[in-house]
């Protein structure tokens, strides 16, 4: 029996390959991976959450951009 046409009952939601893409591009697009921008956040970035976002965002062009 061909087993490679059955059809799986789940499927990987499309969001998963999508964050998969943006962590293996990180590098190429920033310079730091995920675990290097997690220290530098750690070394000088803000404590409370919102700020650590703001802070990445205008600081260092990272996150969503205004279209």
């Amino acid at each position: 029996m061909d087993h490679s046409k059955q059809r799986r009952p789940y499927s990987v939601h499309p969001s998963i390959p999508y964050a998969q893409d943006i962590l293996r591009n990180l590098p190429d697009k920033t310079g730091l991976s995920l675990a290097e921008w997690g220290s530098l956040l750690d070394r000088e970035g803000p404590e409370d959450t919102k700020s650590r976002r703001d802070w990445l965002k205008t600081e260092h062009g990272l996150g969503w951009r205004d279209r």
